[in-house]
């Protein structure tokens, strides 16, 4: 019989669809629906599982007072902020500070060479016509009167 098949097999790898179905010839749609629900439980549950934990173990902050609720805020923030800086290969007092502030951590200045003398400022240019009147901030259009007030348009 299997001289049988393998007379009847293409030449080469090629697998035939009739081939393909052999493993699912004889099971039942039932059987393979199972099959498939049962994975995807396992899945779901399998990266479901660290969510839980922390849910169900996590700290009940409802008891504390705000002082340490705060303070158990600044310990995570400070926690990120360090995996942030590694990750990024930043300082973490940079990025502390730039919360802090709101602002961008100022450049430092270029290093001047003695050698070489500073270029002069360039001389602001006069702004040409079209400029100056772009410069100009005129009124807007005006707007419409509205001639019967008293109408209602939803009645």
């Amino acid at each position: 019989m299997k001289e049988e098949q393998t007379a009847s097999k293409p030449q080469g790898d090629e697998t035939t669809p009739d081939e393909l179905m052999e493993s699912f010839q004889g099971r039942s749609v039932k059987s393979i629906v199972v099959f498939t629900l049962i994975i995807h439980g396992v899945i779901l549950l399998g990266t479901s599982i660290p969510f839980l934990i922390e849910k169900v173990a996590g700290k009940d902050t409802s008891e504390m007072s705000e002082e340490e609720r705060i303070q158990l805020a600044v310990k995570e923030a400070t926690s990120s902020l360090r995996d942030i800086a590694d990750e990024h290969g930043l300082n973490v007092q940079d990025i502390s500070n730039q919360f802090a502030s709101g602002k961008k951590k100022p450049k430092a200045p270029a290093k001047e060479q003695p050698n070489q003398p500073t270029p002069d400022p360039q001389p602001e240019k006069e702004k040409s016509e079209l400029e100056k009147e772009l410069d100009v901030k005129a009124d807007g259009p005006e707007i419409p009167k509205v001639e019967d007030d008293d109408e209602d348009l939803f009645k």
